[in-house]
């Protein structure tokens, strides 16, 4: 007898088709849908909408709506948890989480709500109160938690522990490694939104290079999503301020970074918060080091003794000081056991987790 295929839908919230969120639900997607009945509801998509075709190919629902006013959102989210058949609903907005708990209450639904939030429940850009975290996180039934970092700050939220599933995010396998030829240039990488200061916080790794002895190259790869391009004109002139103007190479946002000619000695992330950053993943699952700050969530799953360094926040000349070993041949990374340091977040262990928490909390929910 065949097994029956539980609805699993997911909602979430001001989609662009690309990032770090839109990467995890693809491979939630194309991974995930011959094991359930998947719908996704993107109330919100500013993006490209041939984006939305690349879930039509596993066969999924997709709903969604262009951005539009805060009204005729909930009015959709409404309709659609209304209209579709969901035993499970994964909501990756702590709004959208409380909301969906209302219309559960209002028209008696029997979906189990599991929260899954891609950021720092806690980061300081956050201008919510306590209570209102509290209130809308409280209104899940599980949580799944992509970093350590994220399941202690549900726990400060007093969330009971035994409902938090820590998933992680996953990381494909890669092959073949990207093997550093010998230029005499060392090249940093930075993948990253191009913030000068907020999350990405892109002008300490600016002033660590300002610090560089030697020959050197930061590649920055990623785009601008502020009014006027604001944040790049910004981060320009501090780096021709600082004399590193001829240093920095502005890629701008590519499809895939790890497709280009690229000859990285490492990666550096210097993020004021995180969730889960799969740039770091990436660069690991290609054989190359890491350096990333040490902000609460995420880096801290990912960063070990056999793949980079993690430097404390902020400490702009410690973070100069381990670039400068690149530049200076003073690190010897094992390329097999860089790749072989993520492998714990491969799609099979990630597919495995993910399946293996959904069945508990349905097993769970049959029990009540």
């Amino acid at each position: 007898m065949n097994k029956k295929k539980f609805n699993v839908a997911i909602l979430t919230d001001n989609l662009k088709g690309h990032g770090g969120e839109e990467t995890v639900l693809r491979l939630f997607s194309d991974y995930l849908s011959d094991s359930y009945n998947l719908e996704m509801i993107f109330p919100m998509f500013e993006g490209n909408v041939n984006w939305l075709d690349l879930f039509h190919g596993n066969q999924n629902g997709v709903h969604y709506n262009v951005k539009q006013s805060k009204s005729n959102k909930y009015i959709f989210v409404a309709s659609m948890l209304i209209k579709v058949k969901v035993d499970v609903l994964i909501c990756m907005t702590p709004q959208l989480t409380y909301f969906a708990s209302v219309i559960r209450k209002i028209f008696r639904k029997q979906y189990k709500i599991i929260s899954w939030q891609h950021f720092s429940i806690l980061r300081p850009t956050d201008k919510s109160s306590f209570s209102d975290k509290k209130k809308w996180y409280s209104s899940a039934d599980y949580y799944f938690a992509i970093s350590s970092g994220i399941k202690r700050e549900l726990i400060s939220l007093r969330i009971n522990p035994d409902k938090i599933f820590t998933i992680f995010n996953p990381v494909i396998p890669v092959n073949e490694s990207i093997n550093q030829k010998k230029v005499g240039v060392t090249h940093f990488l930075c993948i990253a939104r191009i913030q000068f200061k907020q999350q990405k916080n892109l002008q300490d790794l600016f002033g660590a290079c300002q610090r560089l002895k030697g020959n050197w190259i930061l590649d920055i790869y990623g785009n601008d999503d502020s009014e006027g391009n604001i944040e790049t004109i910004k981060c320009r002139n501090y780096v021709k301020k600082i004399g590193i103007e001829k240093n920095v190479i502005w890629h701008g946002w590519v499809e895939d970074v790890w497709n280009e000619d690229i000859n990285p000695s490492c990666l550096v992330l210097t993020s004021n918060f995180e969730g889960f950053p799969m740039s770091l993943c990436e660069s690991a699952s290609h054989g190359i080091p890491i350096i990333a700050a040490d902000c609460p969530t995420g880096p801290e799953d990912i960063v070990n003794s056999q793949n980079g360094y993690l430097y404390q926040m902020h400490h702009v000349e410690e973070l100069a000081n381990l670039m400068q070993k690149f530049i200076d041949g003073n690190v010897n990374f094992d390329r097999k056991l860089v790749k072989k340091s993520v492998s714990k977040f491969f799609v099979d262990n990630y597919v495995r987790n993910v399946k293996g928490s959904i069945e508990k909390i349905i097993e769970e929910s049959n029990e009540k």
